[in-house]
């Protein structure tokens, strides 16, 4: 069981946080052509973007609600209106390639932020498995996203 104690846990600063996407998913700039298109720093919400030609991975932390995800898109000019239905969350992916990989952590996240050590092993797993299942969508092959839509739709 982790321990839900803050006590002598430093917050973790965004810098560090950008250092372990960096870090975890450097593969993304070295094998597939990817740039760090923005990044985010409001209050509540941290997200770092990376992008090639082809498709956007957003790497988000949500410090409101204490959760990390990631989020693949195909990239575009513009944020299209339709932008919710040709994106989706790498934990929808993995229901349907990888159910058992949870990317998560057994936390209750209402009570205390994330240890610099937990946000490293979430995005350490994260881009694993990003790398290990989602290499069509990496690449730009966007096919298997009516599956995903499907779904989610189904779970809705």
């Amino acid at each position: 069981m982790i321990n839900t104690s803050n006590q002598g846990a430093q917050a973790m600063k965004f810098e560090q946080f950008q250092a372990i996407c960096d870090a975890s998913l450097d593969y993304l700039v070295t094998d597939y052509g990817y740039e760090i298109q923005s990044v985010t720093t409001a209050e509540t919400l941290w997200r770092v973007t990376y992008r090639n030609r082809t498709t956007e991975i957003n790497v988000a932390y949500d410090r409101r609600d204490e959760c990390i995800d990631v989020r693949i898109s195909p990239a575009t000019g513009d944020k299209q209106a339709n932008f919710w239905q040709n994106s989706f969350y790498l934990q929808n992916l993995l229901v349907l390639r990888a159910p058992d990989i949870q990317l998560g952590l057994p936390i209750d996240a209402t009570e205390r932020r994330f240890t610099l050590a937990e946000a490293t092993e979430i995005l350490t797993r994260s881009a694993s498995a990003l790398r290990l299942y989602a290499t069509d969508f990496l690449r730009g092959d966007f096919s298997f996203l009516p599956v995903i839509n499907a779904m989610i739709r189904q779970q809705s």
